[in-house]
């Protein structure tokens, strides 16, 4: 089966890409099991796109003001999925790179990056 999308799709998952939020919030999905948050062709489910889009926009609020970081921009596409999927996306990067244990946590390097790029420490004190 073929999906035809439009062009704003793929620029959106290009321009999430990097986004410190989506890289912590992989790093909590980390040890929930696949099923429970995608279908099996690889989909978000309805309800973590639901409550990934909430807590993205929680996140993006909490920082405003925040000159460490680069806010998703409010005039750009946005699916209804594309949370979601940068997520599962990010999860999968983590879990072909493996994640670092370290200080008693399991932080992968782009959970690392993430607080750094939120000019927060992390929360084991680790560093990159």
């Amino acid at each position: 089966m073929s999906v035809v999308e439009s062009p704003h799709y793929q620029a959106a998952r290009e321009g999430i890409k990097g986004n410190p939020i989506i890289a912590m919030m992989a790093a909590g999905v980390v040890t929930v099991p696949l099923p429970a948050l995608a279908h099996e062709d690889g989909t978000p489910r309805s309800g973590f796109m639901n409550q990934a889009n909430r807590t993205f926009d929680d996140a993006e609020t909490r920082n405003t003001g925040n000159a460490a970081y680069q806010p998703y921009p409010p005039d750009a596409h946005r699916h209804l999925g594309l949370i979601a999927e940068a997520i599962l996306a990010e999860r999968s990067r983590d879990a072909r790179g493996g994640r670092l244990r370290h200080g008693g946590c399991r932080c992968t390097p782009a959970g690392r990056d993430a607080h750094a790029a939120l000019g927060q420490a992390h929360p084991c004190g680790a560093s990159r």
